[in-house]
């Protein structure tokens, strides 16, 4: 808890892009305002009062059918951030209709709640309470994302 409290966490996501950023890697920033009473967040401006500043690194693994497979490590944690970041420069993650996703995430399977995206929490690495040392912890992507068409391991 102290580890994530004092953002020592690395956070490694996968996102299927509805079309690749402009550029391959980069780092985007931006102020996002929680919308009250909704699960939802809108990009800001860093004078808009509650706006908190929104920061995420990320590099394209693969492109195909003109999608994109982007690594995007956090580093700052808001809600949605990944999302709206990304859907704010027109590269909508696949099957996010609530942040103007053209298209469905046809691999959602009945197991998996309704609307699902296509962003996959990769990793987490945190120091190993006792020796300090990183611990990773690795997720394989769920077999709905074969029908994306990436090639993933």
């Amino acid at each position: 808890a102290e580890q994530f409290a004092q953002r020592q966490v690395r956070k490694v996501y996968w996102a299927c892009l509805e079309r690749p950023p402009e550029e391959r890697a980069g780092t985007l920033v931006d102020w996002i305002y929680r919308i009250p009473d909704q699960p939802r967040v809108e990009i800001a401006t860093e004078a808009t009062p509650g706006a908190r500043r929104a920061e995420l690194s990320y590099e394209v693994l693969e492109t195909r059918r003109g999608r994109a497979l982007v690594q995007v490590e956090l580093q700052t944690g808001r809600m949605h951030q990944i999302r709206i970041q990304f859907a704010s420069r027109g590269a909508h993650v696949v099957g996010d209709m609530q942040y103007g996703a053209r298209t469905t995430f046809a691999g959602a399977s009945s197991g998996e709640r309704d609307g699902a995206i296509a962003l996959h929490a990769r990793s987490l690495t945190v120091l190993h309470p006792v020796r300090y040392e990183p611990v990773t912890i690795t997720a394989p992507p769920p077999a709905a994302w074969r029908e994306l068409g990436f090639d993933l391991p």
